[in-house]
């Protein structure tokens, strides 16, 4: 069957595409000083704070939905 776009499931090319898409999310995520977790085709963003620190890591993550936003569809993937 021809793919008229996408990757074919299980193509050679699946990998290397998810590593060049990744790190671009991996790096923002990180400039919003937050931890990310990646496996296959998973992703956990995570941090800890203290209670007093709370209003800023809500903060932070709101500006890294907000910027991961502003990535997904500036690469066309909305």
């Amino acid at each position: 069957m021809s793919v008229s776009c996408g990757i074919p499931h299980e193509s050679v090319l699946g990998p290397v595409l998810f590593v060049m898409f990744i790190v671009d999310v991996i790096k923002l995520v990180e400039d919003c000083g937050l931890t990310l977790h990646a496996c296959v085709d998973d992703l956990q963003v995570c941090s800890h704070s203290t209670q007093a620190q709370s209003s800023q890591l809500m903060s932070s993550i709101v500006e890294c939905i907000k910027l991961a936003q502003v990535w997904v569809a500036s690469n066309r993937f909305s």
